[in-house]
């Protein structure tokens, strides 16, 4: 797909992730529906971003995903690209819970990610053409350490994205997945320290690579999907050294 002039949205634009993806869209010359919880960071970035809409995304409301894709239609006249992100990156309520408990966090995301997806496929459906990339959130992997409750409950993002790509093999339709570990927060996030997990690992994923990762999905040539990615740093250990 040609990606020059092409309408992207992306959600959770507010965070430091969801940013940095925007950004890393424009510079090849999306036009973009940014959308997310925190309206004031959401005003900065249709700022920063010439061609762009922003679309506040009010909380858990089961018509929002159509609303959103209708925005674009409205504003661009198409909607091509979904990057499908997590919209709440708030480390501070991850461990609220239990750890053999889901987080607040993990479970808020799963349900509004769960209803993007399936409402965009069912717009490309429409249109016979579109390209979906979902985000699991910063405790994808079961192997992260003492993450294990969320890693089981995220990681149905992965299979969710890959029974659709199953789904549409026969379709121009394209769907990705992209994982990743812990990443640094960045000064977007309301976030002033990193959560008891993070701080207990070496080397975060950095938001750019993810950001990149999104970018190489989308600039591979048509008859080559990558349908999956994890994201990793080299060093990404526990911190023994911590007491």
């Amino acid at each position: 797909m040609e990606l020059k002039n092409r309408v992207a949205i992306v959600t959770g634009a507010g965070t430091s992730l969801g940013a940095a993806i925007a950004a890393t869209l424009h510079d090849i010359g999306l036009r973009l529906v940014l959308t997310d919880g925190d309206e004031l960071i959401l005003n900065r970035l249709a700022k920063e971003f010439k061609h762009s809409i922003i679309v506040n995304d009010a909380g858990p409301d089961s018509t929002f995903p159509k609303k959103l894709i209708n925005s674009a239609l409205a504003a661009f006249g198409a909607c091509d690209v979904v990057i499908n992100s997590p919209t709440i990156s708030r480390p501070e309520i991850a461990y609220e819970a239990n750890s053999s408990e889901p987080s607040a966090m993990t479970l808020l995301n799963i349900d509004s990610m769960l209803n993007i997806a399936g409402a965009t496929v069912k717009h490309f459906k429409a249109v016979k053409y579109g390209i979906l990339i979902n985000i699991s959130g910063e405790f994808a992997v079961k192997t992260a350490y003492g993450s294990e409750a969320d890693a089981d409950v995220t990681n149905k993002i992965s299979e969710y994205s890959e029974y659709l790509r199953r789904e549409l093999v026969d379709t121009p339709i394209q769907v990705s997945s992209i994982e990743f570990r812990t990443v640094a927060p960045e000064p977007r996030d309301h976030v002033k320290d990193q959560n008891e997990y993070a701080a207990n690992v070496l080397n975060p994923t950095l938001i750019k690579e993810i950001a990149r990762s999104v970018r190489f999905t989308l600039e591979q040539p048509e008859d080559i999907l990558i349908a999956r990615l994890l994201i990793i740093s080299s060093c990404h250990i526990p911190n023994s050294s911590k007491e």
